[in-house]
């Protein structure tokens, strides 16, 4: 079981009278030093759900969609942390460089033209802003991602699919992940499995973070396909993954609808990895 430990996906135990009664004997935070977020935290647990849906996608280079008509721009949602920060005292930093040292930066081995807005205009009849850029790159390809499109490329820069919207890789899946092209974009390649992972979120309430790993190493091929559904109320944003071998960490920020902090998640990596719909966080 994998475990997701967060502010936004962590839920209170059922309340049990007798330990309510002795809480009345405790002494104060103020006494026991705690802080109210410690004692908060103190009272939460992990949340574990299975993916809410499962499927197998089509290889990604023989995927087309049809352009839609030019509507106009899209600016993609942007919550806003209201939580106001406090600067400390100044003080100085005991290893900035007083110097600047020598450009030692070597040259590019090779650059080439990624994706841009006029794609997301021809394919999907939106200038978005912001881009939210991301990338990764493989023994043999790169893969990027901005808000709207994904494009797998040679690393000579040859394109090697259509720049696609990610729904389009979830087409099979149904649901939303299927309909709805939210932004925040994720691609990362996992080393330790020669695979590759893709990801988006999609807005609803709960929200769902919509995941996609490729079934062998060649990125334009085909793709097992998770919807998990976040715990709660609270909206994933921002999210960001990492590669361990015992899961595929992701992050985020969470907003209901002001910020709330941070999520912390654990998707069973070695299920994904073999295409088990029982995959979990």
């Amino acid at each position: 079981m994998w475990i997701c430990a967060a502010s936004m996906a962590l839920s209170a135990p059922a309340r049990d009278p007798r330990v309510e009664n002795s809480n009345k004997a405790r002494p104060s935070n103020a006494v026991t030093g705690r802080s109210a977020r410690e004692t908060r935290a103190a009272s939460l647990v992990p949340v574990h759900r299975a993916a809410a849906r499962f499927a197998v996608s089509a290889p990604i280079a023989t995927i087309r969609v049809p352009p839609r008509p030019f509507v106009g721009e899209r600016e993609m949602r942007e919550p806003v942390r209201r939580r106001s920060l406090r600067r400390g005292a100044d003080t100085s930093d005991p290893v900035v460089q007083s110097a600047l040292p020598p450009i030692a930066i070597p040259s590019p081995i090779t650059t080439f033209e990624g994706l841009n807005n006029q794609d997301n205009a021809s394919v999907l009849g939106l200038y978005i802003v912001p881009p939210d850029t991301n990338g990764d790159v493989g023994p043999n390809h790169y893969v990027q991602t901005v808000n709207l499109l994904f494009r797998v490329y040679n690393k000579s820069g040859t394109a090697l699919t259509a720049p696609l919207p990610m729904s389009a890789l979830f087409a099979s899946l149904g649901g939303i992940c299927s309909t709805q092209d939210d932004g925040d974009p994720i691609v990362l390649y996992d080393p330790l499995a020669d695979r590759w992972l893709l990801s988006q979120f999609a807005v609803a309430t709960p929200a769902h973070q919509c995941v996609a790993l490729s079934r062998s190493g060649d990125p334009a091929g085909s793709y097992f396909l998770y919807d998990f559904v976040m715990p709660n109320s609270k909206f994933n944003d921002y999210p960001k993954f990492g590669v361990w071998p015992d899961a595929y960490y992701m992050s985020d920020n969470q907003f209901d609808p002001n910020f709330q902090g941070a999520g912390v998640f654990a998707f069973e990596r070695s299920k994904m990895l073999a295409g088990d719909p029982s995959a979990s966080y």
